[in-house]
């Protein structure tokens, strides 16, 4: 077994075991998994920009973050097969029933 210090966080790491490619280095799992978690933070915030989004519920009580600008459409749906059918817009994320799971980076209260 060899060891080696990881590049980004100086940690101690198995080679055979915990070791990633992360921008032409090896690096320990640790900063490997917080190099995938930054990409698809990035990629979330290239997509989303600088919409605005609500915490909302739907007739189950069940809630989600939407684009702020698909409250009508929102209402519609909840009325409609699909919703009967359990088929969510692709605009509308499943919160996993507590809306305290939601970070936010910035928030008004309208």
């Amino acid at each position: 077994m060899s060891m080696n210090r990881c590049p980004k966080c100086d940690d101690i790491y198995d080679t055979d075991f915990q070791m990633e490619e992360v921008d032409g280095e090896m690096v320990c799992d640790r900063c490997w998994e917080k190099h995938e978690e930054d990409q698809d933070n990035r990629k979330l915030a290239e997509e989303v920009g600088d919409m605005e989004h609500i915490l909302i519920q739907d007739n189950d009580s069940h809630w989600y973050v939407i684009p702020a600008n698909k409250t009508n459409d929102w209402d519609a749906w909840t009325e409609s097969k699909n919703y009967k059918e359990g088929v969510v817009p692709n605009y509308a994320k499943e919160v996993g029933g507590c809306p305290s799971l939601v970070i936010f980076k910035d928030y008004r209260i309208l």
